[in-house]
């Protein structure tokens, strides 16, 4: 009777690791089946997500390239304002000469026309004798 009772523990032990083993497989079955979904609804939302992320990173590009391109517009700008005040200085520089030039020509224009009345009168008066 022993080995019978033994016999059918062995045979209980072997059902219930078939069954255990059984449950596990199927356990890790619908492990797997929800690991491929996981993946597949990750990749419908990751798409738009990349998609996004592409068209964002293109608009960054551009927005870069237009503030390269206003910054060299600036700088142009503030080269040829810098173009425009060396001339004004030039051109007040002149003024100024010119300004401070004229009173002595006037003086000596003026002194040259003493003289040249003298000389006139002197002659004038030398005829006259």
């Amino acid at each position: 009777m022993s080995t019978q009772y033994l016999s059918t523990i062995l045979t209980l032990a072997g059902i219930v690791g078939i069954a255990v083993v059984i449950w596990v497989l199927v356990g890790v079955r619908r492990l797997v089946d929800d690991a491929g979904l996981f993946i597949k609804n990750l990749d419908e939302k990751m798409k738009p997500l990349l998609e996004e992320s592409s068209a964002a990173v293109k608009n960054i590009n551009r927005i870069s390239s237009d503030v390269g391109a206003v910054t060299s517009s600036a700088r142009d700008l503030s080269d040829a304002v810098s173009v425009i005040v060396k001339n004004v200085v030039a051109v007040t520089s002149l003024v100024e000469d010119v300004k401070s030039a004229i009173p002595v020509r006037m003086a000596g224009v003026k002194a040259g026309a003493r003289a040249a009345l003298a000389v006139f009168i002197s002659q004038i008066r030398n005829r006259r004798q």
